[in-house]
This record gives structure tokens, sequence and C-alpha cells, in this order.
């Protein structure tokens, strides 16, 4: 028995690759296939399921959250955002990888001030 059948992110999840596939949802999804078979079967999870959960969140259920950078987005962008690497490319990037470390009430990371 999956502990995680209840919960309205794995009824989105299973869905999806009902209707689609482990690899096209993993791809909507943004994450490895293997995650999305590990989490369906109930297996041991190769990944932070938090991180997971927010990814299914925004890219299936829609849900949102205001980001004190961007304004509103998608829990799966939110998510993105804080695993990307460092990067001076442009103002935008620098100040979302500031405020994903420094105390956002959405972030996952630990704070770096």
């Amino acid at each position: 028995m999956n502990k995680y059948q209840n919960a309205a992110w794995f009824k989105a999840l299973k869905k999806e690759v009902e209707n689609t596939s482990q690899n096209k949802a993993a791809k909507k999804i943004g994450v490895n296939a293997s995650y999305i078979n590990a989490a369906i079967q109930g297996n041991s999870f190769p990944g932070r399921i938090d991180r997971f959960i927010a990814k299914i969140e925004g890219a299936l259920l829609n849900q949102k959250v205001m980001c004190p950078v961007a304004g509103e987005i998608s829990k799966d962008l939110c998510q993105s955002h804080q695993e990307r690497p460092w990067s001076n490319a442009n103002s935008m990037t620098v100040r979302l990888f500031r405020a994903c470390r420094n105390g956002c009430a959405h972030s996952k990371l630990e704070t770096t001030t």
C-alpha cells in the first residue's frame, strides 16, 4: 500500500501517468522518470519528497505562491528557481537566487544570510 495514495498530488500524478506516460509526466513536471516510478510504486524515493511534491502541485494542480521577487508564480516554477545554481546572467536571476536563500517563506533551502 502506498502511503501517499490519498494525497491530492499523488492522485493528480497517477491520473497524468494514466493519461500520458511516466516519461511524459516526468517531462511536464521537470523531474527524472525514475522519480515518477518510485512515487507510484510506493518505493523509497530517490530525492527530497517535499521538492517533488511542490513540482507536482505547480505543474499538475496549478497551485501558486507569492514570490517576493517575481510575484505570483506556480509552485513548480518556484521550486525550479530554488534548484538553480548561482548565475549573474541578469539582475532577476541574482535577485531570485538571493531571495530563495534568504528567508523566503516558500523556500525549501536553508537560509544563507
